[in-house]
């Protein structure tokens, strides 16, 4: 054998989290793109993640009761809402203009 059970779990375990978190990065930026205002990142954050929780409840069968799971979600949520915020509060500052070409003085 290659790999022994152990590494080979480690190394599942490491792949997941890094396509979890790059799902968070992408939510992010579709958060930046269809909402455009940083206030309701919060709120689409957790309502997108409450869903996920919902389905990987009825598609388990059970609740699910993992700390990894547990801590591995609460991180997603907060790069997803963070990232989304900065990239919409960066967009809506850029919408501003600051100096404007004529001043009537």
């Amino acid at each position: 054998m290659i790999f022994f059970q152990t590494e080979l779990c480690l190394f599942l375990k490491i792949k997941l989290f890094f396509c979890v978190t790059l799902s968070s990065l992408f939510s992010a930026f579709c958060l930046w793109y269809f909402i455009q205002r940083a206030k309701p990142c919060l709120d689409f954050s957790l309502t997108t993640y409450l869903i996920h929780l919902i389905a990987c409840w009825i598609y388990n069968g059970y609740f699910p009761n993992f700390f990894s799971w547990w801590i591995l979600n609460i991180f997603c949520v907060a790069v997803m809402c963070i990232l989304g915020e900065f990239l919409c509060m960066k967009s809506e500052i850029k919408a501003i203009p600051l100096l404007s070409a004529k001043s009537d003085v």
